[in-house]
């Protein structure tokens, strides 16, 4: 009896062990794909995680760089995109998507220098385009001891890390440089790629950051919160008439000066071009890219739907990560209406978005 009932034990606890894996492993009821960004790659993995399983819906992302995420979308080899580089509303149309942003971050420069403390030095954008061009080439070149009195500064040449592919990141700091500096501006401009002057070109906003990290006076640019997750040390920029380290608050009072196009959701308002005291002048805003003729209902319903989940929710994962998703309700429900734009093959939209009280 009693080697009985030990076995009905047994046997009860392996069903329950069978159904407890059964429901643990089911399959989510549909699964979408997305790629581009590396720099918003952190916040879209944590968003995802967060979002996949109580909705049921398997979404995978890939941080192949802007540039190849917009290919992607173009060929509809991925349900969306993401993108740090902003197309034009004609670029939009011939590629016959839509795109709206969805995250915003600070773009900042970051050194390895022996003895410097993270926020400790001083550059500004005139020097930062002389270093990139290859024209200074040390950290004690009279032009950045002059901004940096008292800082002792080692006789140390100066490693250029670049990024080698097409970047939403180097599209922010080389716009920044343009507005800058006009030796920059008239010979290099700004892009999401660039043939540059001088220094190593590296794939992705990771490998930027571990190989200044792990070089002796390397500067590079980066994400603003990749930098402080990875420990990287911080430099103070010139902005107005006084030197300020890249902070949260700084990117939120920029963000409240931005201007949009309501069709393209191009911001018009160049912070990087104002240069008061209360911006910070690299901002970089990603966007998501949705084609506006999508070929299979479902997929683009839990597209449309994940997408409104961020617009719609202040989660705590952003200011965690020292980024914004949009705050204006008036600026979500204009894109909620974009967003019920999208239609599928026959022409029947999607889903329809209502607006949200307190917004016009």
């Amino acid at each position: 009896m009693r080697n009985y009932k030990l076995l009905c034990a047994s046997l009860g606890l392996l069903w329950i062990s069978i159904v407890g894996t059964a429901f643990a492993l089911s399959p989510a009821d549909n699964e979408i794909q997305g790629a581009g960004s590396s720099l918003s790659n952190t916040v879209i993995q944590r968003l995802l995680k967060e979002y996949a399983a109580p909705h049921r819906v398997d979404i995978t992302y890939k941080a192949v760089g802007s540039g190849e995420g917009i290919r992607s979308i173009a060929a509809s080899s991925v349900d969306f995109a993401l993108t740090d580089v902003p197309l034009t509303k004609y670029e939009l149309d011939l590629l016959g998507v839509i795109q709206f942003p969805v995250f915003f971050s600070a773009v900042t420069p970051i050194v390895n220098i022996p003895g410097l403390q993270t926020g400790e030095l001083r550059l500004n954008g005139q020097i930062l385009a002389e270093i990139y061009m290859g024209r200074i080439a040390n950290w004690r070149d009279p032009k950045i001891l002059a901004i940096n009195p008292g800082i002792n500064l080692p006789d140390l040449g100066i490693q250029v890390v670049t990024r080698s592919d097409a970047s939403g990141t180097s599209y922010i700091f080389t716009q920044y440089m343009s507005n800058e500096s006009q030796d920059w501006s008239k010979t290099l401009g700004f892009g999401s790629k660039l043939n540059w002057p001088t220094g190593q070109g590296v794939r992705g906003t990771d490998a930027v950051i571990k190989t200044v990290n792990q070089t002796i006076g390397a500067i590079g640019y980066v994400e603003f919160g990749a930098a402080l997750r990875n420990k990287a040390t911080l430099v103070q920029l010139r902005i107005g008439d006084s030197y300020s380290a890249p902070s949260f608050e700084l990117l939120k009072k920029s963000i409240e000066l931005f201007q949009w196009d309501r069709e393209s959701y191009y911001n018009t308002h160049s912070v990087g071009s104002m240069q008061t005291s209360n911006t910070w002048p690299m901002v970089a805003v990603t966007y998501s890219m949705i084609r506006r003729v999508c070929a299979d209902d479902q997929d683009a319903r839990d597209t449309l739907l994940f997408f409104d989940w961020i617009l719609t929710n202040k989660n705590p994962v952003f200011q965690e990560l020292n980024m914004l998703n949009p705050q204006s309700i008036t600026l979500i429900n204009n894109i909620r209406r974009k967003l019920s734009e999208v239609v599928n093959v026959k022409g029947h939209m999607i889903q329809i978005f209502a607006p949200l009280k307190g917004g016009q």
